[in-house]
């Protein structure tokens, strides 16, 4: 069921355990969610559709997550803050690319509720009220 006013994420991870995951938390609260198992895939759904916030991992056959957000940007500029990067990368260098672009990284496994709050967060949904986050404490741990 679509709210008119629910925000629209798309995500993009090879991996179908992290999409699936990814994509049942943010419908659970509220987002309305479209997912894609690469980059490739990512930029065909793009081209029919606006999206609030790309969630997507960085190490994907076909198109790897920064020549898939390099291409993004360049036809739809309005989503160059709108990425949440998901990786298993301890990468110094990869998150310092990250910093360069302003754009937000989780490092797998992260934590639901960050996520949650970055999700809501980018995409312009507010923040999660600390009851909220602590109803998450529970920590399903994304891995």
């Amino acid at each position: 069921m679509s709210d008119k006013n629910s925000k629209k994420v798309l995500v993009v991870d090879d991996d179908d355990r992290i999409r699936l995951m990814c994509s049942e938390l943010l419908s659970s609260y509220g987002f309305e969610v479209t997912e894609a198992a690469h980059g490739m895939d990512a930029l065909d759904i793009l081209e029919h559709a606006a999206f609030d916030l790309i969630v997507s991992d960085i190490h994907m056959p076909h198109l790897d997550g920064l020549r898939f957000y390099s291409k993004v940007i360049e036809d739809y500029a309005y989503l160059r803050n709108r990425f949440l990067f998901i990786t298993s990368s301890a990468s110094s260098d990869l998150h310092g690319t990250f910093r360069r672009l302003g754009v937000k990284c989780l490092r797998k496994p992260f934590d639901s509720a960050e996520f949650l709050k970055e999700s809501q967060s980018i995409a312009g949904g507010g923040f999660m009220t600390s009851t909220e986050t602590g109803n998450l404490t529970l920590r399903k741990s994304i891995a």
